[in-house]
């Protein structure tokens, strides 16, 4: 038998290779959370795309209208009128968008600089806590990642009716989209290109505000509402998130070297990629009343992008133990577990990890694998209520009573909504009126609730790791 390698016929169908490797090591990655039911905001989502699969794609769904652009709802909608709506369905189609922006990734790195570079910073981006969580919710984060980095890919290749279908389909995912055509066409105007390129290079943004006058015109509501409150506070969590969080100080530290060693060498053909990073970063911190990291995620793989660019050119002949350094320390960041059948996050190298300041709201689970324990516990809590609690009065607080705010029924965590009448939000007034009180330790529970709350019985406490819900008959 001939084991020879063909080691140029491996370099030669590299990027066919790297596809088939990484789109398998997301799948097989992402598996133990395919099943799993949905979190907290995804049955949000997942109920306006179903609605969409029932009523039509022109028909917005009421009372509460819909909070963003429909095409990544219409998306799934179709899905769902052609496989049926499952956690199962929902988690695949967002598994592939995870996999786009990882092999985009590595596309744009390769184009932009080099082959190493692109893998590397496609490595980084899958492993890295909030995005590795992000893929295996259904939210608009990861598709609107995936279309960034495909609007870039295309924007420097020069294909101009790859980023003209693509920056389409971007500004109709979410309406961050529009801030990334704007810096393309602000970059564009600091370069003086021409006006009818320029225009050209803009004409997608007028999808979205087609839509915005539909939405505006069918609701008297309005998509873009923007309060203008800057804050300093939120300014340098947006920075802080965004370059020192967990392990990201370990690759912001070479952007910092290279830059004051050759800044503009090495950072020319860089400049439109730091002014997308600026404007998201400058743009959160006028972010009204609260601010989630989750929505700086568009910006992650451009910084893992440079930061793998400034290794390959400082290290040089070290780059490559230095980048398998970096590669290491975030798989380390999760490890197997056989109890749930599924990754946890667990660090390794504590002490070099930078911990998240208290200054946003910042919602558990969708920065790491926390959220599972958070659907486990929820899970076990609404099969108990249902099965023992039959036509009850119940007070609770979100993510658990989701489902019970949705105008559609998802997923398999469903409130009996004709028998088990629910109490949100939490209230004083309103706890002699019920039967239970359910209380999550990672809701958001007023303290003088509580504190009534905590004087009566508590007759059953589901627990996860550090989530637990505890329920209060009253």
């Amino acid at each position: 038998m001939n084991f020879h390698i063909n080691i140029r016929k491996l370099t030669k169908n590299f990027d066919r290779n790297f596809l088939i490797i990484l789109f398998f090591s997301v799948f097989l990655l992402k598996l133990p959370t395919i099943y799993l039911d949905y979190h907290w905001d995804e049955a949000v989502f997942v109920a306006h795309s179903k609605y969409y699969s029932i009523y039509g794609w022109f028909s917005l769904p009421t009372p509460s209208p819909v909070l963003h652009v429909p095409l990544l709802n219409w998306i799934f909608s179709l899905n769902y009128i052609l496989f049926g709506e499952s956690p199962l369905i929902s988690h695949i189609i967002i598994i592939v968008f995870s996999f786009i922006a990882c092999y985009f990734t590595y596309l744009l790195g390769k184009n932009l600089y080099n082959r190493e570079v692109g893998v590397v910073a496609s490595i980084l981006l899958l492993f890295s806590p909030m995005y590795f969580s992000l893929s295996g919710q259904a939210l608009y984060e990861v598709p609107l990642t995936a279309m960034t980095v495909v609007v870039l890919y295309f924007l420097f290749k020069k294909n101009l009716i790859g980023y003209l279908i693509s920056s389409s389909i971007l500004v109709l995912t979410k309406e961050p989209g529009i801030l990334i055509i704007g810096t393309i066409i602000l970059f564009k105007l600091i370069k003086r290109e021409k006006i009818k390129n320029v225009i050209l290079y803009a004409s997608p943004i007028l999808l979205f505000f087609l839509w915005e006058f539909f939405f505006m015109t069918s609701t008297e509501h309005y998509l873009l509402s923007f309060d203008p409150l800057f804050s300093l506070k939120k300014l340098f969590a947006n920075v802080y998130q965004t370059f020192f969080w967990n392990y990201h100080w370990i690759l912001t530290v070479p952007i910092i070297l290279l830059f004051f060693k050759k800044p503009f060498k090495n950072f020319r053909k860089n400049a439109i990629l730091f002014l997308l990073i600026a404007v998201f970063i400058a743009f959160f911190s006028f972010a009204p009343t609260f601010l989630l990291p989750k929505y700086l995620l568009p910006i992650h793989p451009i910084i893992f992008l440079i930061s793998a660019h400034s290794i390959d050119v400082l290290f040089k002949n070290k780059k490559n133990i230095f980048l398998f350094f970096v590669i290491i320390l975030f798989i380390s960041s999760y490890r197997w577990n056989w109890g749930i059948k599924g990754f946890i996050q667990d660090p390794v190298f504590h002490s070099i990890i930078f911990k998240p300041p208290e200054l946003t709201s910042l919602r558990s689970g969708e920065l790491s694998l926390d959220y599972i324990d958070i659907v486990n516990v929820e899970t076990q809590t609404l099969d108990f209520v249902i099965k023992n609690y039959k036509n009850s009065k119940i007070m609770a607080s979100y993510p658990l009573v989701a489902p019970a705010t949705l105008e559609v029924n998802v997923g398999g965590r469903q409130w009996d909504k004709n028998n088990i009448k629910i109490f949100y939000p939490p209230s004083v007034d309103d706890i002699t009126n019920v039967d239970l009180v359910i209380v999550e330790s990672y809701g958001n529970w007023p303290d003088d609730v509580l504190k009534i709350v905590s004087g009566y019985d508590m007759i059953k406490e589901f627990k996860n790791n550090d989530k637990s819900v505890r329920i209060y008959q009253i």
